[in-house]
């Protein structure tokens, strides 16, 4: 989630928010493996990356439901992840 996003979608969520209003959950709903997406972008990027020999296969993990939050608040992430990555490795 792009800052811009997270800072907007907190903001709405305050203005809306009451002792009786729904629980609105916040982030990406994208599910990633970070092993992969680190693999992924060392090799774009021609860098090295080790990882511990045994890795464990399960785990634990939450990716949030942000349907609530788009279907009455009318939220959205601006971007997508791939371009959320972008911006941060090419930002100066």
């Amino acid at each position: 989630m792009h800052d811009y996003d997270l800072a907007n979608w907190l903001v709405r969520i305050c203005k809306y928010s009451s002792r009786d209003c729904p629980i609105f959950n916040v982030g990406s709903n994208v599910d990633i493996d970070i092993i992969k997406f680190s693999k992924k972008l060392a090799g774009e990027n021609n860098l090295k990356v080790k990882f511990k020999s045994k890795v464990k296969k399960k785990l634990d993990y939450y990716v949030p439901n942000i349907k609530r939050a788009q279907k009455i608040l009318k939220l959205n992430n601006t971007k997508n992840f791939k371009t959320n990555v972008e911006l941060l490795i090419n930002k100066k």
